[in-house]
């Protein structure tokens, strides 16, 4: 018999599959390619300084463009094996035909010889799926932090904070606008929540708590200079008794900090400089100047609407739990100098205002505990009631529709297909005009060499090609293909390339 327990937290583990499931659809909704609107363009071309600088610095490359922290570039390395499972996985090709890299085609042996610009990113099917074994994995940690701290909160019998957590976690727009994306303002996310649910979790002792908040202060300062904002947030964790502790801890920073930025440190000078430049660059604009002071906060307003909200929360201090005020207070403090002090900006981006929506949910989260705690402990809140909005929240995504065929068809369009190959597209989810629509498969024992050389003369006669992607796919979509024809577009289950 599974008890009650058990039966929560089988709830919360399916409630982390099903957000997984959206993560992996929405992931492969957004792969960048040529096509991209321009916003997003720039966004991609700024993984230079984290997935393209964080890969090569694995090779041994020295990296002197520092003006994003070394954080997100470690990211990128720690969770690299992953990536590159992933994309060894999908690749195609066999050890006897990628002569003269008979047995080192694959895996980081790849990645160093073909990733080498941002522009690879988005016509190498191969770095693609790089790219996308690391957003998979952090994404999904993230949603483990996000669905860890919703279910201690309900644990705690604080129903309505887990439920308005959750919730609003997911629906704001700075999650939105970065879990697509690998740079600094979705490893900032990761760092903020993970803090959240350190704080949460009284259990862990006090010293533990001491190394994991140095930890976290040292992720902060690393990922950006500008991060030092976030910095007596993350010291409410801390908690020194004796000062001839304070040097041990010391030295732990030191050490960390070292660790983390142990290129950067290399010529301390430039990488001061760089961070500084960041600091001239948004206070004087990105080829479009906007003006300062109201104009720029009517956009930070409508951007962070209702979260920026929350710093009028503040009136209500007493009404906080004793153990959350400090942290309640800061957190206000932190919405009010972001807000003070982006206003004064001449560029307006929407990752840089993430901090002031993440410490709005914190407020709003903590706010909410208490008036529970001293308020509604007597009220009794049905339980499923908050299953099934939590379901709901969490299942809903999976029915939302994405027209490939309109958009493969916009594609034909616009690359001028005129002789066209739909391959392996079995249930013909595809309604191209005047295609050839046939399958390629191994069905019995062939030779790689002859094999390979079929698919070329096979797919030769086509101007462009829509290749479903699937396991008998990837010789030709990740192999074949991109040696003659231009991937125009990629996007769900679905490769275009063009000549």
């Amino acid at each position: 018999m599974i008890n009650e327990k058990n039966k929560i937290i089988t709830f919360f583990i399916i409630v982390l599959l099903i957000l997984s499931i959206n993560n992996q659809n929405d992931l492969k909704q957004s792969y960048p390619t040529e096509n991209i609107d321009g916003s997003f363009l720039g966004k991609v071309q700024d993984e230079f300084h984290t997935l393209l600088l964080g890969t090569r610095e694995m090779f041994g490359e020295s990296n002197d463009v520092n003006r994003v922290g070394s954080f997100s570039r470690t990211v990128v390395k720690s969770l690299s094996p992953i990536g590159v499972l992933y994309m060894n996985r999908n690749m195609g090709g066999e050890h006897h035909i990628t002569g003269p890299n008979y047995h080192d085609y694959a895996g980081y042996s790849y990645l160093e010889r073909n990733f080498s610009s941002y522009e690879d990113i988005l016509y190498d099917p191969n770095i693609q799926n790089y790219r996308f074994g690391i957003l998979l994995i952090r994404n999904f940690l993230f949603l483990l932090i996000l669905v860890s701290i919703s279910y201690f909160l309900y644990k705690d019998g604080y129903i309505i904070s887990s439920l308005f957590f959750f919730s609003s976690s997911l629906l704001n727009q700075s999650y939105a606008a970065a879990k697509n994306l690998i740079y600094t303002d979705f490893t900032n996310l990761l760092i903020l929540y993970v803090f959240f649910l350190i704080y949460l979790i009284t259990k862990i002792p006090s010293n533990i708590k001491n190394y994991l908040g140095i930890l976290l202060v040292v992720a902060l300062i690393s990922n950006g200079l500008s991060n030092i904002l976030y910095v007596p947030v993350i010291l409410t964790l801390i908690k020194i008794n004796k000062k001839t502790e304070l040097f041990r801890y010391f030295i732990f920073f030191v050490l960390i900090f070292y660790l983390f930025n142990i290129n950067e440190l290399k010529d301390p000078i430039n990488y001061l400089d760089n961070q500084l430049w960041n600091f001239y660059h948004y206070w004087t604009g990105h080829y479009l100047i906007d003006p300062i002071g109201i104009p720029m906060l009517k956009k930070i307003i409508y951007f962070s609407f209702p979260w920026i909200g929350s710093i009028s929360l503040l009136v209500f201090i007493k009404f906080i739990k004793l153990e959350y005020k400090s942290l309640f207070l800061l957190l206000s403090l932190t919405q009010l100098a972001i807000i003070i002090s982006a206003s004064q900006l001449r560029h307006f981006e929407e990752r840089q205002f993430l901090g002031l929506l993440i410490s709005g949910i914190f407020l709003g989260t903590l706010f909410i505990n208490s008036i529970e705690n001293t308020f509604l402990s007597k009220v009794t809140i049905n339980k499923y009631f908050y299953f099934s909005l939590i379901f709901i929240f969490s299942i809903y995504p999976l029915f939302s529709s994405n027209n490939n065929n309109d958009r493969i068809t916009n594609e034909v369009i616009r690359t001028a297909c005129d002789n066209i190959a739909v391959i392996n597209d079995d249930r013909n989810e595809l309604d191209i005009k005047k295609a050839d629509n046939f399958d390629i498969k191994i069905t019995e024992t062939v030779e790689a060499p002859a094999y390979f050389k079929s698919l070329e003369e096979t797919i030769s006669p086509y101007d462009c090609l829509i290749i479903k992607e699937n396991i008998e796919s990837k010789n030709i979509a990740t192999f074949t293909a991109p040696k003659f024809y231009k991937l125009g577009f990629r996007s769900a289950d679905y490769y275009l390339f063009y000549k």
